[in-house]
């Protein structure tokens, strides 16, 4: 058998193995290339998506999250009135107002958090906080003792120049492509060293370094993809806002009807089993 394979390498021009293998090395650097690039390809995003469904369903089956290990809060409508900088003048003038989430409910909010929830590896907070507010101390001293990790959204570009937030905490960039394809990347850093949200939270809970890199970021000192396509845990199909019978879907809340049914109508038992 020896002989028999040592005939047919040397019957095999030296010239075809090393073409053979400087092609195979160009597609790898080109296939590497091509992933770090932020947008999705057509052909690229078909390719992932049968390739993850083949994984699932033969080799790695996707292990299914338990609704009742997420809660969504939707604070969509929990505003309040805050005066701003008028944009010609360069200052508050009183005419000037826009709605932001109401500081004083989530203050309020993590309160409850804080006094009945255990073991909660992270909160996100997918807001930004530009506009400031006359209950930003009320929201800052809550974050501030907050024994749970905790990230707050930040704009790739913020409305006004040298605007810093009104909260402090750590943050992370949220600002995402939008798309019904569920196979996106997810840059982890933005503008060449702005980390994203997802990283942040990332490292957050696995108490996990990150740096960007030369080339190639790096997570724990182990080099990563710049553009990494997610593989979801939870799609937008698996939340219920209170009209799906399905109970296996994660339950969005508003958070006006939370604080009402914890500070009226729900016992302490009630709210520690949640959180």
């Amino acid at each position: 058998m020896k002989i028999l394979q040592t005939e047919f390498f040397k019957k095999i021009p030296f010239k075809t193995i090393s073409f053979s293998a400087v092609n195979a090395f160009v597609m790898l650097v080109l296939s590497l290339y091509w992933l770090s690039l932020p947008r999705t390809f057509g052909d690229e995003a078909f390719f992932v998506k049968w390739t993850n469904l083949v994984k699932k369903a033969f080799i790695t089956p996707k292990k299914k999250i338990n609704p009742e290990s997420v809660l969504y809060v939707d604070i969509a409508n929990s505003k309040e009135i805050s005066e701003t900088i008028d944009p010609f003048y360069e200052e508050k003038t009183g005419y000037y107002t826009t709605a932001i989430t109401n500081r004083s409910d989530l203050a309020t909010f993590l309160s409850y958090i804080k006094k009945y929830g255990s073991d909660i590896p992270i909160l996100i907070l997918d807001l930004d906080f530009e506009q400031p507010s006359p209950n930003d101390s009320l929201l800052q001293a809550a974050i501030d003792s907050f024994p749970f990790p905790i990230v707050g959204g930040e704009r790739l570009y913020k409305r006004l120049p040298n605007n810093e937030n009104a909260i402090r905490l750590r943050t992370g960039i949220a600002s995402y492509q939008s798309t019904n394809d569920l196979f996106l990347k997810y840059p982890l850093f933005l503008q060449n060293d702005r980390p994203s949200l997802p990283l942040v939270a990332m490292s957050l809970v696995n108490h996990a370094t990150y740096k960007k890199g030369w080339l190639l970021p790096h997570i724990n000192q182990k080099i990563s993809l710049a553009n990494p396509i997610i593989d979801f845990k939870i799609n937008p199909n698996n939340l219920n806002n209170g009209t799906s019978a399905d109970k296996n879907t994660f339950s969005v809340r508003p958070l006006a009807t939370i604080l009402y049914e914890w500070e009226e109508i729900w016992d302490e038992d009630f709210i520690r089993q949640l959180l």
